[in-house]
């Protein structure tokens, strides 16, 4: 195993870090930029890093040199073997392995999130009474926390967790709203302790490039 492999606790120990501040920010009615930004900063100087660390690693190995500077094999099963720059150029399976290993789910984990963002902005502007103050961006921050492709899980927990405690709130205190910001919180704690637990039912790593 590679060291690139041992680097996985990382992610987790910025979550252990990350998500009690999530919590913290939602108790107090604080804005959670300074948190999203933060994510944002991790999740690419961390594949910035793997990029630069496995460069070096092939860098010092024969096998390891003619992959660097190999370039991508047409019959590759990828769009990207369809890309001139990438199938005659040197370094193009560089590229291509770094972009399907390290990047990919860093572009996916923040377009999902975006659209998220989007989705809850609006959802807003027409249903108020969903929404405590800074609700759309913590939905922000925990579609970034969970990532691609683990927010699939996120989307629908958060959003049944939000039926559920509308129904207990109605019939065991008579309370008629109920607000995204725990559901969505709870969601997001429930994806990222059993995401990988249930991959192994619902195979949503096969969403992985």
């Amino acid at each position: 195993m590679n060291i690139i492999a041992y680097m996985a606790w990382l992610p987790l120990a910025f979550y252990s870090i990350i998500f009690p501040a999530a919590v913290y920010f939602y108790l107090r009615r604080k804005p959670f930029w300074r948190l999203i930004i933060a994510t944002i900063l991790f999740y690419f100087g961390f594949a910035a890093f793997k990029t630069w660390l496995q460069f070096q690693l092939w860098s010092r190995t024969e096998l390891g040199k003619i992959l660097l500077s190999s370039p991508l094999d047409q019959s590759t099963p990828s769009i990207f073997s369809k890309l001139g720059f990438l199938t005659e150029s040197s370094g193009g399976y560089f590229f291509y392995y770094a972009l399907s290993r390290f990047w990919f789910s860093l572009v996916a984990t923040v377009f999902v999130a975006a659209l998220f963002y989007a989705f809850l902005k609006l959802l807003e502007k027409y249903q108020p009474r969903f929404f405590e103050r800074h609700d759309p961006e913590l939905g922000l921050l925990l579609g970034l926390l969970v990532g691609w492709p683990y927010f699939l899980l996120f989307l629908p927990l958060g959003f049944f967790l939000t039926v559920v405690l509308s129904f207990v709130m109605l019939v065991f205190f008579r309370k008629n709203r109920v607000t995204l910001g725990w559901p969505l919180l709870l969601g997001a704690a429930l994806s990222l302790s059993f995401g990988n637990y249930l991959n192994k039912i619902i195979p949503i790593g096969l969403l992985k490039i």
